[in-house]
């Protein structure tokens, strides 16, 4: 009886956990297989592409902790697609256990944020996939358009 009366109390516990607990697991991407780098199109698989691709270095990080998603601002140096003006705003989740990306303010990175739900967002898995191999991928896509400042 004690053991029912304590399991009982554990699940009810846990019913009533305020927060809920995420995990990021990455699988990892074609792209890291031996030699698939240098076979990929580049230049189709930017055209295939429903967001931006661009380089950028973060002028602005505002955290949300309410909806667990952090906005992040890019002074845009170069892009190849998605991009209109000097300025590129990206969604986040605001912790890596959650799939975000931590970006540090004043750093430079190489961004493949997928804009198929009306706003540009980033998660960590891709993140790493595409920044292992930023140098293939600028080097194949060509020097893009410097961006307007």
């Amino acid at each position: 009886m004690r053991k029912v009366v304590l399991l009982t109390g554990m699940i009810v516990l846990i019913g009533l956990a305020e927060n809920a607990a995420y995990a990021c697991s990455c699988v990892e991407v074609n792209t890291a297989k031996k030699g698939t780098a240098a076979k990929t199109n580049y230049k189709r698989w930017l055209k295939g592409v429903r967001g931006a691709v661009f380089t950028g270095r973060v002028t602005k990080i505002e955290t949300d902790p309410s909806y667990q998603q952090s906005k992040v601002t890019f002074e845009v140096e170069r892009y190849w697609k998605g991009v209109q003006g000097s300025e590129v705003v990206i969604m986040t989740a605001a912790y890596t256990s959650a799939c975000g990306v931590p970006y540090t303010l004043g750093e430079t990175y190489f961004v493949v944020a997928d804009g198929s739900v009306g706003k540009l967002s980033t998660d960590l898995c891709s993140h790493l996939g595409y920044s292992k191999y930023k140098a293939a991928f600028i080097k194949g896509m060509g020097k893009g358009h410097a961006a307007q400042h």
